[in-house]
């Protein structure tokens, strides 16, 4: 029988299965391109010294196995002894990810400037204020924001703070009456001289200042609405 032509076999070994090139856009090679990936991490991370030896054994093995799929089994059985000798640290990091980024997350937290949605207080309502130097007796709706008002503001003296039971119950029930609307709030204003107001944006008695031409709506965000008398 006649040998064919070196053509022909060359031919011949393009269509054969275990001569061609692997197509990694088939999913049952995905094992492998796993494989080659997390064995050059695990060379590239571990701060183990690869040995000549053992790189120009996974690179050899490697081209032969991107050259034709027959090698895949020989680049198989070179290349997982190596990840599971160069792996070790590369988990280890893995494991320490998690920790990582919670770390940089909790020091983000921590040390990042606060912000109002968070401590809720009106924090940018009050820069407002110390930056324009506006002082004066100060009414605050919730009552809890004058803690705030005293410790960062003292220059404002506050109408009520949160520490209602030092303020009387008469005076705490007419203060509740003002912030619900059942009561008259400009002869309370009078007599304790209030200058300023900081109320929540859709409070009733926010709706009334702004209606009153004696106060003037200075500044609002979408925690609070500062007031001020002419």
């Amino acid at each position: 029988m006649a040998r064919p032509a070196n053509g022909t076999v060359g031919k011949s070994a393009k269509v054969v299965v275990d001569w061609i090139s692997p197509d990694f856009h088939q999913p049952e090679l995905l094992p492998l391109a796993l494989l080659i990936l997390l064995t050059i991490s695990a060379f590239a991370l571990s701060p183990k010294r690869v040995r000549p030896s053992e790189l120009l054994l996974f690179v050899t093995t490697l081209y032969a196995t991107l050259k034709s799929n027959r090698h895949m089994s020989i680049f198989a059985v070179t290349a997982a002894p190596l990840l599971a000798d160069y792996f070790t640290f590369l988990f280890s990091l893995l494991l320490l990810l998690p920790l990582l980024a919670f770390a940089a997350k909790l020091k983000s937290t921590v040390f990042a400037p606060p912000r109002q949605e968070m401590i809720e207080v009106p924090l940018k309502a009050v820069e407002y204020l110390k930056e324009r130097q506006i002082s004066g007796n100060t009414f605050t709706d919730p009552n809890i924001w004058g803690g705030y008002l005293i410790w960062e503001l003292p220059s404002n003296p506050v109408y009520i703070d949160g520490r209602i039971d030092m303020y009387g119950d008469q005076f705490v029930k007419e203060y509740l009456e003002i912030i619900w609307g059942t009561t008259e709030w400009r002869g309370p204003f009078d007599r304790y001289a209030v200058r300023v107001v900081i109320v929540k944006p859709k409070s009733v008695l926010g709706r009334e200042l702004q209606d009153s031409p004696k106060w003037q709506r200075l500044y609002e965000d979408e925690m609070s609405v500062v007031f001020i008398r002419h």
